[in-house]
């Protein structure tokens, strides 16, 4: 059930929300990487992201009592990704929880895999290693996927994931096309 969410999600974010954060086209994808940024860099998870989102979209936002509370706390952040590669298109969903997480690559032949990621700050960029790719859903290893290396940066527009690099050495920029909290 969890494969068809994510690509369910996936298909939804590359139909409605193509966001291209180099072209400094969306300021919400800018603003959601950003405090993603800062809470690693920080070492400090923030609510600001979620209250972005509710601004971004109009939500009527109800007023916090005592009888009601307003459940604002995030546990972490999807992404929807896109890179070119050397045989066709990589595409994937990441998710980070603090400075771990997951991302499930869809290569060109339609193969998925999952691997690890973890968050590190080095030399003041953001560097999500992966580790461990497997077929999705299985703990059979893939041994012809390197992992990835996407490294996170701060430019001129906000903060972004400017490029992936495997462990063979290999590089590509990347296409956010979705961001989103939970």
């Amino acid at each position: 059930m969890k494969e068809k969410l994510v690509i369910f999600f996936f298909v939804f974010g590359c139909l409605f929300w193509h966001l291209d954060a180099k072209a400094g086209g969306s300021s919400l994808v800018l603003k959601i990487l950003g405090e993603f940024a800062v809470g690693v860099v920080t070492g400090i998870a923030t609510n600001k992201a979620q209250a972005m989102i509710d601004e971004e979209s109009n939500v009527e936002q109800k007023p916090q009592t005592p009888e009601s509370p307003v459940q604002t706390q995030i546990s972490g952040y999807r992404f929807n990704l896109s890179w070119p590669g050397p045989d066709g298109i990589y595409s994937g969903v990441l998710e980070l929880q603090g400075t771990v997480g997951w991302l499930r690559v869809v290569t060109p032949q339609g193969t998925f895999i999952d691997q690890n990621i973890l968050a590190q700050l080095i030399n003041g960029e953001i560097i999500l290693n992966g580790a461990n790719p497997q077929y999705s859903g299985t703990q059979i290893p893939v041994n012809f996927y390197f992992p990835d290396r996407f490294r996170v940066t701060n430019t001129n527009y906000g903060w972004t994931i400017a490029d992936t690099c495997d462990f063979s050495g290999w590089c590509a920029p990347i296409t956010i096309m979705y961001a989103s909290t939970f």
